[in-house]
């Protein structure tokens, strides 16, 4: 399948000898091991281990960009200015300066491989000017990215819940030093499988994202963004991992079907 889509994300540009210490110690994943041009994908957490971010950090020479969904940036930008302290780290909001294009093409820029539901792949960073020659636009590419099982923690609503409940987990390294909400973490690695863990579901009519799962009159677990496809419904969703088999499930008296583990 050939494709592009343009992706909504805010960007934060941190420069400063530290910034590459003070980053790996605000997030999930191991920024230090990152090589220049590659990018990953972390989450900012709290103490808790709770999500309180989904984002993407790109390794530049003499920068990190650090991608959010976009209208995002700012209460990220003050999330991560109340940590720095004594470090050499200064940042900026430069969302006005670039775009974020998915494609089947692997173009001449900063570009890494996503898995977005269309197959191979790529995410691009170009400066806001460039408008490259594309191919065809993909269709409805949050509808893929649902059917492919691919979470996304501001879009499914999964801010509040810790990354191994909602498909996130690879979003976490284990290896890393000291980060917020890493006690958490190494926690859920030794003791195994989380409460809660990421399912696909079908509904007969459309339900409101983040709308409560119910299994009688007791709450077992939460739906994500909540889509049309081929006459139904289908969404992403948190639920319990001790549910009785074949238990009848409802959100907003809406039947649930589960379609698959992911």
């Amino acid at each position: 399948m050939n494709g592009f889509a343009w992706l909504e994300y805010g960007v934060l540009k941190l420069s400063g000898s530290d910034r590459i210490a003070f980053v790996h110690g605000q997030c999930s994943n191991d920024v230090r091991g990152l090589a220049v041009g590659a990018a990953c994908r972390a989450l900012v957490l709290n103490a808790k281990g709770q999500i309180e971010f989904d984002i993407e950090i790109v390794r530049r020479s003499d920068d990190l960009l650090v991608l959010v969904p976009l209208g995002l940036e700012t209460a990220l930008f003050e999330r991560l200015k109340r940590y720095i302290i004594f470090d050499d780290v200064q940042m900026q909001i430069v969302s006005h300066d670039w775009r974020v294009l998915h494609s089947t093409q692997k173009l001449e820029a900063l570009t890494w491989a996503k898995n977005r539901g269309f197959g191979e792949a790529w995410d691009a960073l170009l400066p806001a000017i460039a408008t490259p020659k594309l191919e065809q636009p993909f269709e409805n590419p949050e509808l893929a990215r649902v059917r492919a099982g691919l979470p996304e923690a501001h879009a499914d609503h999964f801010l509040g819940w810790l990354p191994q409940e909602c498909g996130l987990e690879t979003a976490v390294s284990y290896k890393k030093g000291c980060y917020i909400g890493q006690e958490i973490m190494a926690r859920l690695e030794a003791r195994g499988q989380p409460r809660y863990q990421l399912r696909q579901v079908h509904l007969a009519a459309q339900v409101s994202t983040a709308t409560k799962i119910l299994s009688g009159t007791r709450e077992v677990g939460q739906l994500g963004a909540v889509l049309p496809d081929n006459g139904a419904w289908i969404a992403l969703a948190t639920l319990r991992r001790d549910l009785e088999i074949g238990a009848a499930l409802t959100a907003a008296g809406v039947p649930i079907q589960l379609a698959r583990d992911i």
